[in-house]
């Protein structure tokens, strides 16, 4: 990640890509709807291969995609949403 610095994380409304479609990551440093201290007391964590992942969880997830109201991220939540009332 060539001209980006560590404290450049640390300023609210970054987003920074790596990558192409279909294998590209945003990062993120705010989320419209969602605060830091919410998301990492409900973060999600995974370990593969003796690195741990962090995540969203799947209601932080769902919450910010419909805060966004974008066409795909309607569309994005439409199936975890319907799986869990089955």
């Amino acid at each position: 990640m060539g001209g980006v610095e560590k404290s450049d994380f640390e300023n609210e409304g970054l987003q920074y890509a790596v990558g192409v479609p279909p294998s590209m990551i945003v990062f993120l440093t705010t989320i419209p709807g969602l605060s830091f201290d919410e998301a990492w007391a409900n973060r999600v964590e995974e370990t593969d291969d003796g690195i741990c992942y962090l995540f969203l969880s799947k209601v932080d997830l769902i919450q910010s995609k419909r805060v966004a109201g974008r066409p795909q991220d309607l569309a994005d939540i439409a199936e975890p949403e319907s799986t869990d009332q089955a």
